[in-house]
């Protein structure tokens, strides 16, 4: 049995254990309440105090065993359900990693961020919040309506229909009064204020500067209203159900005072028949509150599961042995959506042998980028094929990296979690940024900032670029490499990735003359926008020149 089999069953056998402790908490709650009506009535008759013992003694015990049990319960069930949480966090993420290059969806970034957090702390409750209670009212239900059937069969038998009829009406009849799409339009609108949210922080600047802030700040107070709206329905709901365990609470127990006159059950059995629908009260109560989360965790569970179903922008082998042949294009027209690039659209053929520059270049808008993302696997080709070289081998410098809020060490074990200090340093060495690192007071537990806003242009680009170093990447894609560096700092940035060649095979993707001049040498690839009807589409040629030497 393998290492995730035998969690797995491990994580089986905890959720009977809390379903077993959830049932036993619940148990000794309804058995504290008919066992201390049972000991009124009778030391109301006055009996030897030997004859209360037992009763007393069983008052304390449930009253202590509810309270453990309870806290046995909430500790592995919590257990169970942050694991499970765990695994479907990573699991959103390896479905966003998956998916992410070729497009979410049209998702937004405050919508991403509110599945990964609150749906993925949703679907806990499905466990803690629906079927705990479930199972428990169960179990609970059961044993009282035997208890109270073998101390009177007609009242056990209202207690049976009392439970039958909430649990059937609670669980299937007051649904259709809530609407089937309550659920899924409160998390759309929770997607809405989430978008707003991060739209405003991200943009509050340029929001104030053209003064469209209070017309999107409205925007979001909207969708506030709408969500409260929501949560009032949502209440009136919980509030229908809890008057319907109340009502049926009050029918059994007037059936039962009907039932006791005319059956031979001794006094101190009266107290128990009596308590026995109140007690059950309770067990019901827990049905109305697990079928008002039922809904938002299984919307919840359907857009976790739909990221599953986003498809994969290529299917790669996946492998990580070194690649020593040349990246190849034949025939290869690169756009989104099955629309061809402009400039690609009659066809790219091209060979880049292994430790050699291609440069790319062409005006805005010719489809540079989207070749890109094409070579890397972002994206499949509308048609021809691109070969040689496995996506898996291919890493990317974009224009704008990602440069994550923590330190110099962290940013950088993205590409490697098992790299040690000597091979970040070296990497940062290659990069042009080991010197820089070494003078800092913390090296490379120095904390970059948000954004890695505490590091200058030119050096978030070099930490990039050392975290793609040490991903081992054969063929790197450099998409605007300068853009947004002061040219001085620019100029020092290709100095150092011209020195990368013959070690990896570069692809330089730019439209900047400097860019051009210092790369002079290199095979060629040159997209143009196609001009006005009538005259070809795309002009794409291919330089025999050898790469610039470095």
């Amino acid at each position: 049995m393998s290492r995730e089999s035998r969690r797995r069953l491990g994580a089986g056998a905890r959720t009977v254990l809390a379903t077993g402790l959830a049932a036993g908490a619940q148990v000794s709650s309804v058995a504290l309440l008919l066992t201390s009506g049972w000991l009124v009535v009778r030391a109301a008759e006055q009996p030897p105090v030997l004859y209360l013992l037992v009763a007393v003694t069983s008052v304390r015990m449930f009253g202590v065993s509810r309270a453990v049990l309870r806290y046995a319960e909430r500790l592995v069930s919590h257990d169970v359900a942050l694991e499970r949480a765990v695994e479907a966090r990573v699991g959103a993420y390896r479905a966003l990693d998956r998916a992410a290059p070729a497009g979410l969806a049209g998702l937004r970034h405050g919508e991403v961020v509110q599945r990964v957090v609150q749906d993925v702390e949703r679907t806990q409750d499905r466990l803690l919040r629906v079927r705990l209670p479930w199972t428990s009212a169960a179990a609970t239900t059961t044993l009282l309506v035997a208890v109270t059937a073998w101390l009177l069969p007609a009242a056990g038998l209202v207690l049976a229909l009392q439970a039958l009829l909430v649990a059937v009406i609670v669980r299937w009849v007051l649904p259709r009064t809530r609407g089937r799409s309550s659920a899924g339009l409160e998390l759309t609108q929770e997607d809405r204020l989430a978008g707003r949210v991060t739209e405003l922080t991200r943009t509050a600047p340029d929001l104030l500067a053209y003064g469209s802030s209070r017309e999107r700040a409205e925007q979001a107070h909207a969708v506030v209203d709408a969500m409260a709206r929501l949560d009032r329905g949502d209440t009136g709901w919980q509030g229908r159900g809890t008057a319907l365990v109340l009502a049926s609470t009050a029918l059994s127990l007037l059936a039962v005072v009907v039932l006791v006159p005319g059956a031979s059950v001794p006094a101190s059995v009266v107290g128990v028949l009596v308590l026995a629908p109140l007690g059950l009260a309770e067990v019901l109560e827990s049905l109305v509150e697990a079928e008002r989360h039922r809904p938002a965790v299984e919307a919840a569970q359907r857009r976790l599961d739909a990221l599953e179903t986003i498809g994969v922008p290529v299917a790669t082998a996946g492998r990580r042995t070194a690649s020593t042949e040349a990246l190849r294009m034949q025939d290869l027209v690169v756009g989104w959506a099955g629309r061809p690039a402009p400039g690609a659209a009659c066809g790219l053929t091209a060979t880049l042998p292994r430790g050699q520059v291609l440069l790319v270049t062409g005006p805005s808008g010719s489809g540079k980028s989207t070749l890109a993302a094409t070579l890397l696997g972002f994206l499949p080709p509308v048609s021809g094929r691109v070969g040689g070289v496995d996506p898996c081998r291919i890493g990317l410098l974009a224009q704008d990296e990602t440069v994550l809020d923590t330190t110099v060490r962290e940013n950088l074990r993205v590409a490697d979690p098992g790299a040690d200090d000597e091979a970040m340093l070296a990497v940062l060495d290659r990069a042009g940024l080991g010197t820089f690192v070494r003078s800092l007071p913390q090296g490379l537990d120095t904390a970059v900032g948000e954004s890695g806003s505490r590091l200058s242009g030119g050096e978030r680009q070099r930490l990039a670029l050392a975290r793609l170093l040490l991903a081992d990447h054969d063929v790197l894609v450099l998409d605007e490499p300068t853009e947004h560096l002061d040219a001085p700092t620019a100029a020092a940035l290709l100095d150092d990735l011209a020195r990368l060649v013959p070690a990896h095979s570069l692809v330089v993707v730019t439209h900047s003359p400097a860019v051009v001049d210092r790369f002079a040498g290199a095979h060629r690839l040159h997209l143009e926008v196609p001009r006005p009807a009538g005259v070809d589409h795309a002009d794409a040629a291919l330089a025999s020149s050898p790469p610039s030497a470095t």
